[in-house]
């Protein structure tokens, strides 16, 4: 006797009943309800561990994602940490800070304000 496993509807697989010794065996109502109940069962392991699976996945592709914004946050405020000590020198150097001005020279690549 053979009972398809399905998941989700897809067959994954087919668990075989089989007889032993050389008389030939026609397996009762209750026998067959059986083997589908385990097979059930077998399916629902299956479909739960593929879940886990996935679950773990996820979570490490999370953990990921959550360590690359935290680098581009880190390297967003160093950046700005830069511009700000780079007004700071100008300011303190004597020269007037217009933002605009600013920006534009540091955006050519040179630094004049």
């Amino acid at each position: 006797m053979d009972i398809p496993l399905r998941i989700g509807g897809e067959l994954v697989g087919v668990m075989c009943y089989e007889k032993t010794g050389k008389v030939e065996r026609v397996f009762n109502e209750k026998e067959q309800t059986f083997a589908f109940s385990i097979a059930l069962v077998f399916a629902s392991n299956l479909e739960a561990r593929q879940r886990r699976a996935v679950q773990t996945k996820l979570e490490v592709a999370l953990k990921e994602k959550d360590l690359l914004i935290k680098e581009i946050n880190h390297r967003v405020k160093n950046n700005f940490s830069i511009l700000i000590s780079l007004m700071r020198l100008s300011k303190s150097q004597g020269k007037t800070i217009d933002p605009k001005l600013f920006l534009k020279n540091m955006s050519n690549g040179y630094f004049q304000c």
